[in-house]
């Protein structure tokens, strides 16, 4: 079996007896087809699969630390082709699997894009002020739905307009990262989006949630432009680090600085794993202030705001009386 053939029979199988979604296939087929490029390159065309040697594996990973790639990036290029050996080893199509004899690089720190919560404020009113008042009720939910239920681009676009309901206030995520469904209960500022959006959304020939007209539902191009138009309206049109996924870790973030247990973040977000959702989580400057006395050896205990002028005023007036009728009570004694 040529390697070109294996890749497509274990992208197949990726769907069909994995289940993996349609984001992770794309990502498998681009590292499938860089590999086979580079063989290609350097001479060896469409060779057998028993042909790729831990030497050749590991010239591929020389090659692609050549190139300057982020150890991250060569892990994500490696992924697919560990997975494709570990199947043909299954299958007996191969021995072994010459991508587990290459040792991968320590993963570097993820580099992440924080938004604030004054930008995304900024960010949900601008989507209203557009001259389509349908176009602007419609980007305002899809607004919505990123700023404050923190859900993928992938969950967004799928959303049909039977898994929202106002009257329980929750959202019903049906296609969410591995086939897992989910509930999510609305906050006041995305129940009144997708209010008003359900109250102008026109018939369509379909139930998708969010249109581009009668026939055509909003998909990724179209999502890309809402998003960047939001951003232009709000005065963040050269702001990079704005974007789908962005959005979805400040809505965790605001989850667990507003009190929310790891737990429920975990579930709001979808995640299988715990350690997936702690990589969502970033502290601000603000609770680094707040935690800043609690380094000491003697914590001082937490500010107590002062009370209001008139309370004083009571308090003052209640010790003068206690302290007249001690008096009193020391004379007669």
């Amino acid at each position: 079996m040529v390697l070109s053939e294996a890749g497509s029979d274990f992208l197949a199988y990726c769907a069909a007896e994995c289940g993996h979604t349609q984001a992770t296939i794309k990502a498998y087929r681009q590292g499938l087809r860089r590999f086979r490029e580079w063989l290609e390159c350097q001479g060896y065309g469409d060779p057998e699969v028993r042909e790729i040697t831990p030497t050749l594996a590991r010239k591929y990973m020389y090659h692609l630390d050549g190139l300057g790639l982020r150890p991250r990036s060569r892990h994500h290029l490696f992924l697919p082709l560990r997975s494709l050996y570990r199947m043909l080893v299954v299958h007996g199509a191969a021995e072994t699997n010459p991508f587990l004899e290459v040792r991968l690089p320590k993963k570097d720190a993820a580099q992440r894009l924080l938004v604030t919560d004054a930008e995304l404020e900024a960010l949900f009113e601008a989507a209203s002020r557009q001259a389509d008042p349908l176009r602007a009720a419609r980007d305002q939910a899809v607004m919505a739905a990123l700023i404050f239920c923190g859900l993928r681009r992938a969950e967004l676009l799928d959303l049909r307009i039977g898994d929202i309901s106002l009257s329980e206030g929750t959202l019903l995520v049906r296609m969410g990262k591995g086939q897992k469904a989910r509930r999510i209960w609305l906050c006041d500022e995305a129940k009144g989006a997708f209010s008003r959006w359900l109250e102008r959304r026109p018939p369509c020939k379909h139930d998708y949630l969010f249109i581009v007209d009668y026939s055509r539902r909003l998909a990724v191009n179209g999502l890309k432009v809402v998003l960047d138009s939001v951003k232009a309206i709000a005065g963040y049109g050269n702001a990079p680090h704005i974007a789908c996924h962005s959005i979805r870790h400040a809505a965790a973030t605001r989850l667990m600085r507003n009190g929310a247990d790891l737990s429920s973040i975990q579930h709001f977000l979808g995640h299988s794993q715990l350690q997936t959702t702690a990589i969502y989580l970033h502290t601000d400057e603000q609770q680094l202030q707040k935690i800043a006395g609690l380094a000491s050896f003697r914590p001082q205990a937490e500010k107590k705001e002062p009370a209001p002028p008139e309370a004083n005023g009571k308090r003052q007036a209640e010790a003068g009386r206690m302290q007249r009728r001690s008096g009193r009570g020391h004379r007669s004694g």
